[in-house]
């Protein structure tokens, strides 16, 4: 004990003789431990700690590689090729196609701009999630031409609606186009970090705009599956 109340002295009359070396000293030792800190941080969220989802190490997240764009290495999916993936795949058991979505929620007041995804009817099987409040997008929802439906993330609900517990069956305005709220996520919900932005609701995904041929149109989506 005697040693470390000698030791530490010392080092405090070292610290008082160079001021500056010392400040320098500590604000180094600052950013160190910082940006330690946020790598560990990240790395914790990405690879060692268990994704949010039922059984997770079943699932895969998958890409197109196109021979003519190799330059491009593995690149989104084509609609048309998800829709034959799904109707012929044997060694999955679900599998899901989700979009970017936003846009102004419109009729309450001051405009609100809000970001979103556009999933298919299969994203509540394949991520093993439910909604906390209401239900999931029926598997009718993802047929050309389905119901508009919405589905709002916890804290959209909470911090936009108040958490109004009648907000079932309310129809929104999003960007022009009519949703009808048909549920609500948990709050510990976490959307998988495929898109630029993080999720503030969920709706069904709007078929009738693209083409379902394979192979015809662009690669812009992303698609996760479970195996079985």
């Amino acid at each position: 004990m005697n040693t470390l109340l000698h030791d530490l002295r010392h080092a405090l009359r070292t610290l008082r003789k160079s001021p500056w070396f010392s400040a320098v000293a500590i604000l180094t030792l600052a950013l160190g431990i910082g940006a330690n800190t946020a790598i560990f941080s990240m790395l914790n969220g990405i690879w060692l700690r268990a994704l949010p989802y039922s059984q997770p190490k079943q699932l895969y997240s998958i890409h197109e590689f196109v021979p003519q764009m190799a330059t491009y290495g593995p690149l989104p999916v084509n609609g048309g090729n998800f829709l034959a993936w799904r109707k012929e795949s044997h060694a999955f058991s679900s599998m899901t196609m989700i979009d970017s979505a936003d846009g102004s929620l419109l009729d309450m007041g001051r405009p609100q701009w809000l970001y979103g995804a556009a999933v298919t009817s299969g994203f509540f099987e394949t991520l093993g999630v439910q909604p906390q409040i209401g239900r999931a997008f029926a598997q009718q929802d993802a047929a050309f031409g389905g119901k508009p439906e919405v589905i709002l993330t916890h804290a959209l609900w909470r911090e936009q609606f108040h958490s109004d517990p009648n907000i079932l069956g309310k129809v929104l305005n999003l960007g022009g186009r009519p949703l009808t709220v048909v549920g609500v996520m948990p709050a510990n919900f976490t959307f998988p970090r495929i898109l630029a932005h993080e999720p503030q609701y969920l709706m069904t995904f709007p078929w009738a705009q693209w083409n379902s041929r394979p192979g015809i149109g662009t690669h812009n989506y992303f698609v996760i599956a479970r195996l079985k």
